[in-house]
């Protein structure tokens, strides 16, 4: 017998390094199971805690064998019964099974268990508890062991045979064992009947003509094996899977392409804890966008993943391990590895090699060790044989995904692999693929583009990794550094390769942890929010891998009057038309490659009213969109996925918030605080908005729309009724939802968690700041001028400040301009040639900017505009590259990999004192690594010179966090020059400064002086010597600042006993302070006096007074 073990669980938080001595003094409370204590507490996801949990098992009856199976414990536990130890397990996501019949030694037992949550444990998210379920089992003696059946499938003559090796554990005399076949009708295909003697049993039984299971046609049958009154039924297919190095991936001799998603485990607001429909929402949205392939990143999944898969024709690639021996975080699964890895590949293959789905195992992702370690192609092998020792057959092919295929160490593990994955490494498959024709090459990891939902930063053409709202723009054009340069190219580049098994793109949907590439709560990466919603990449993809017609457009339509709009169009089509208000801006022909395929784009001037795209396939119209600009919030609009819940504790209804406005007009940039009260028959287990920069708890009732959207998780009680959802919000009437909560069969599950309930805040938050241009958007030096005035929507939006700023295309600020704001305007002077989007903003009480609105101004005929050493110079405003550049983080570049690279920048104004000091904000990917950064004058190859190799070598202390070094160069620089940054392997350089080096501080050498007046001296070399009567000796830009006093060293040989020099020095304003220096004869070369002057940027004059005879060295304040 089988049953969920959820209920009766009691949990407690505790300090780490507590002690199950004292646990009878701990404060327990009931939690349900599967449970994740982290995701409850926002504020601190990643704290270093213990986790108590307590639950009570009866006594074994006589002749049976109990066994507890946690499918997943995140990570490193202990588990007690009655105070005696009973396991100990490290790894969070392998399930184990464990025989309890000998410690239940009483009527009562009293089961503890400690869950260590170090950090950072993971690079992602990874939860904390025991976030799957957990199953007992009573069994007979004699039993089919646990994840002990094996079943392989063949085609034969007329049919297909099924192998079967089933583990059996205890004696059992003349027991029978008993397998047959039922398919979807419940028809019995195939019978066995075999004696149940020995350890193990094989059986072959034949099924005719099976129907076969693939992503279209996901046939399954039912295996059912039974000995005595044990009966244990599982899914079986009918498949082939084979893979090419030439032609690819073939199912069932039919070629295919994986158009895969890697899936962290996590679920929105759920956190890790498990919840099969959830996560059957999540693979549904996936499938939904013409996905077939789900790469399960980087741990193996919950087991009733792999039984959607077989339902829903998903192959899957199963994965296991993150790090082998090395680490990658203080706290991660490497410091158990060595010792534990052949019993976690034994836990994690015998459970999921009977899947039909199952098409690959994968034994490590970006696994330093090949490259750093040459011992790991033993550790290969040793994984390798694991494997195979628990699926002979080869149920799934062996693979693992590298981010190090320029390598040797990879390169030599890939030797050992039935195919190889390569995280963005699609550049080097051609050339590897020629270099070793034997191997089967995809892409495990591909994509990488960063995007929030709902969120568009123009234009579309330039790539914007980051900006001021700390969001990444939808419109596709936000890549990072090692990915995709954009999304269209990535989906047409791997159709193009026929030797590719295809891809799996990085990721499906966002998960928390890893932000990229902000500082944020959650990851940019997915295809849709960790809400499930859609963004504009999971329709582009739609359209490139689903066969239905698809057309979307795919940007919002609510701006300012006048701007300038890209509108990308999704669509599979041959043709694209599209239409403002009935008037079409033109058709254009729908590419299959390179940066337009499948999403045409215009450039639309925007105007209120609707968009309508119109597809054509052979000139006959196949589907329309719409997108209609929209007013500010009048009504509270809810949907619901279900049309009623099961009352057996544990159903999910998927309840989705938007608004519309007075015209009941849906509004897409929503951003309304609503709150959220659900009551009778069930609770509310979550809220999600999709947006990763939102601070707030997903363990809310009161939450703030984002782009339109926000998401409450609604779980049933354990008792039929009804449930309602009342959502309120300022300004509005309030909406209710209710679903009828049906009588469930079976035993209900724990349903004991409670969000605590908050009221509405009187939160009204701007939605949009509409922005009006009051002159001209041409300037030149006719008319340098003009000004922009802002207004809030909607009006009664709470009145905060508007930020200003003038930046180029990418975001990064301009200096071709002047901003005078005043309150709601800002009047703009134009100072050099270029494009320039004037920017207003503001906060809705964020620490940084929310809500972002801009316009564009193009300036002409006043000339280029000098870059600022003195201030800080972005990377991001190279105009000279050599090599492979790719957007760093915070407007930076990002070299290019184990190759030369170069940015360079024109224009750099270093002024005629100039500076030998520079200092560089470096983010490398290795902190041991020493890195030679060479700076040069002029361009490489151009007539440029190297001026030094700058060292930098720092340990990483956070991923994707600048740290600066500042060096002395060996000679300054002065006056306009360019500058130029070369490098041979990968760093991110956020930009550069140079230090303001006054000249009043500096040594000063007479000859060199702006001027000198008189007719009685000579200039040798550095010297000015024999002055006579009346000369004068000018230094320009000596800037003392606010000091009043300082102390002069004047170097030089007087013949006379004394020689009186005056030293004048006078600021702008013609204020004067002389000061007579009596260099004495008999003194010493170099003589130090006190010297009087005026505060800021001053001339200082040497005079020598008739008389006087003096060789001028040189000299310097202090």
């Amino acid at each position: 017998m089988e049953q969920r073990f959820d209920s009766g669980w009691q949990f407690s938080k505790q300090a780490p390094g507590s002690s199950r001595e004292h646990a009878a003094d701990f404060a327990f409370h009931a939690v349900d199971i599967p449970h994740d204590w982290l995701i409850w507490q926002h504020e601190d996801l990643y704290e270093d805690s213990d986790g108590w949990y307590r639950n009570q098992l009866p006594a074994c009856p006589e002749g049976t064998v109990c066994e507890l199976d946690f499918d997943g414990v995140y990570m490193d536990w202990e588990m007690w019964i009655n105070d005696v130890l009973v396991c100990a397990h490290h790894y969070g996501y392998t399930s184990v099974v464990v025989d309890v019949t000998r410690y239940l030694t009483r009527d009562v037992n009293t089961l503890l268990i400690q869950v260590k949550a170090r950090h950072p444990n993971s690079r992602w998210y990874a939860g904390a508890g025991i976030f799957r379920p957990v199953r007992l089992r009573w069994l007979p003696k004699h039993h089919i062991v646990t994840n002990g059946i094996y079943v392989t499938t063949s085609s034969c003559e007329g049919g297909w045979q099924v192998d079967i090796a089933t583990q059996l554990a205890g004696e059992g005399g003349d027991a029978v064992l008993t397998q047959r076949i039922l398919d979807a009708q419940g028809n019995q295909v195939a019978l066995h009947r075999h004696p149940a003697k020995g350890a193990e049993v094989h059986q072959r039984l034949f099924v005719p003509q099976p129907a076969l299971w693939s992503c279209g046609q996901p046939n399954l049958y039912l295996l059912e094996t039974t000995l005595g009154e044990q009966v244990v039924v599982q899914n079986i297919g009918f498949r082939t899977f084979t893979v090419t190095p030439d032609h690819g991936l073939f199912l069932n001799g039919q070629a295919m392409k994986i158009k895969g998603v890697c899936l962290h485990h996590d679920l929105g607001a759920l956190g890790a804890a498990f919840h099969e429909k959830a996560a059957r929402r999540q693979l549904q949205v996936m499938k939904n966008m013409g996905v077939n392939a789900l790469r399960t990143a980087h741990n193996p999944p919950a087991r009733e993943v792999m039984d959607m898969c077989d339902e829903m024709g998903l192959i899957v690639m199963d994965e296991s391990f993150d790090m082998w021996g090395s680490t990658k975080t203080a706290c991660d699964y490497g410091r158990f590895f060595m010792q534990d890895f052949a019993e976690d590949v034994r836990l994690w293959v015998t459970r999921d090699r009977n899947h039909p789905s199952l098409f690959m195992w994968s034994i490590g992702n970006e696994i330093h060790d090949t490259h750093a370690n040459p011992d790991a192609i033993n550790v290969l092998r040793a994984l390798k044989a694991e494997v195979r020792r628990y699926d002979p057959a080869g149920n799934g092919l062996i693979s693992m995904a590298s981010n190090l295929m320029l390598g040797q160490g990879a390169q030599r593990c890939a030797h050992e692999l039935d195919a190889v994955g390569y995280n963005y490494g699609e550049k080097l498959y051609r050339k590897q693929h020629e270099a070793n024709p034997h191997w089967a090459v995809y892409g495990s990891e591909t994509a990488a583009m960063v995007s929030s939902r709902g969120v568009y930063h123009f234009p579309k053409h330039v790539n914007i990794l980051s900006d001021i709202d700390m969001q990444c723009s939808d419109l596709g054009n936000s890549a990072v550094s090692f990915g995709s340069r954009t999304l269209e190219e990535c989906v047409s580049g791997d159709l193009g390769w026929e030797y590719s098994l295809g891809q799996f793109l990085w990721s499906g949907i966002d998960y928390i942890g890893e932000p990229t590439p902000y500082q944020s709560r959650s990851s940019f990466f997915g295809q849709a929010d960790t809400a499930c919603y859609p963004k504009e990449g999971w329709h582009l993809f739609r359209a490139a891998w689903q066969c239905e017609d698809v057309v979307h457009i795919s940007v919002t339509w609510d701006w300012n009057a006048g701007q300038v709009i890209d509108v990308p169009v999704a669509t599979n089509a041959e043709e694209c038309e599209l239409f403002l208000n009935g008037v079409s801006l033109g058709r254009q022909q729908v590419e299959r490659l390179g940066v337009h395929a499948f999403r045409p784009v215009w450039q639309v001037c925007y105007a209120p009213g609707e968009l309508r795209a119109v597809a054509y396939r052979g000139g006959q119209c196949v589907g329309t969109d719409w997108r209609s600009s929209y007013g500010n919030s009048a009504q509270i609009c809810l949907s619901c996925d279900e049309t009623q819940l099961r009352a057996d504790g544990h159903d999910l209804a998927f309840v989705h918030i938007t608004m519309k406005d007075a015209w009941g007009r849906v509004v897409e940039n929503a951003n309304d605080r609503v709150h959220i009260e659900v009551s009778g028959a069930g609770r509310l287990m979550g809220t999600d908005n999709g947006d990763s920069t939102d601070p707030e708890g997903y363990k809310a009732n009161t939450r703030r729309l984002f782009s339109g959207k926000l998401l409450a998780m609604v779980g049933a009680l354990d008792h039929p009724g009804s449930v309602t959802v009342t959502v309120t919000s300022p300004g509005m009437e309030k909406t209710e939802l209710t679903l009828p909560v049906v009588a469930a069969q079976g035993k209900a599950w724990s349903c004991v968690d409670r969000i605590p309930a908050a009221p509405l805040t009187e939160d009204c938050p701007v939605r949009r700041l509409d922005m009006k241009v009051l002159g001209p958007v041409d300037l030149n030096p006719q008319q340098p001028n003009t000004c922009f005035e802002v207004t809030l929507l909607p009006e009664t939006a709470a009145a905060q400040p508007i930020i200003w700023t003038a930046t180029n295309a990418a975001g990064i600020e301009a200096p071709c301009v002047a901003l005078t704001p005043c309150g709601n305007r800002v009047h703009v002077q134009a100072l050099g040639d270029g494009v320039v989007y004037v920017r207003a903003s503001c906060c809705n009480g964020a620490p940084h900017s929310r809500v972002l609105s801009q316009m564009e101004i193009r300036i002409t005929g006043m000339g280029t505009t000098r870059l600022n050493p003195y201030g800080f110079i972005s990377a991001g405003l190279y105009d000279v590259v050599q090599g492979e550049i790719s957007p760093g983080n915070e407007h930076g570049a990002a070299f290019a990999p184990k190759e030369r690279s170069l940015v360079g920048f024109t224009n750099v104004d270093m002024g005629p004192d100039g500076s030998d000091e520079i200092t560089l904000p470096v983010f490398a990917l290795d902190g041991s690594q020493l890195y030679q950064i060479g700076l040069w004058e002029g361009i490489p190859g151009q007539g440029g010179v190297k001026i030094a190799d700058l060292p930098y070598c720092k340990p990483v202390i956070r991923w994707n966090t600048y740290q600066s070094e500042t060096y002395r160069l060996p000679r300054k620089l002065k006056g306009v020059v360019t500058l130029c940054f070369e490098l041979h392997d990968k760093i991110h350089l956020k930009g550069f400064s140079f230090t303001r080096q006054s000249r009043c501080w500096e040594l000063h050498e007479a000859a060199g002086a702006d001027a000198i007046y008189g007719d009685s001296y000579r200039v040798e070399g550095s010297r000015v010597l024999d002055i006579g009567n009346n000369v004068s000796l000018l230094f320009e830009g000596m800037d003392f600042a606010d000091r009043q006093h300082v102390r002069l060293a004047l170097t030089g040989t007087t013949p006379l006993e004394q020689t009186t020099v005056m030293v004048r020095i006078a600021d702008a304003q013609g204020e004067e302070k002389i000061t007579p220096c009596d260099f004495d004869g008999h003194g010493g070369e170099t003589q130090l006096f006190d010297v009087e002057v005026p505060s800021g940027l001053c001339r200082v004059t040497f005079l020598f007074l008739p008389g006087a005879r003096f060789d001028f060295t040189s000299f310097r304040f202090t």
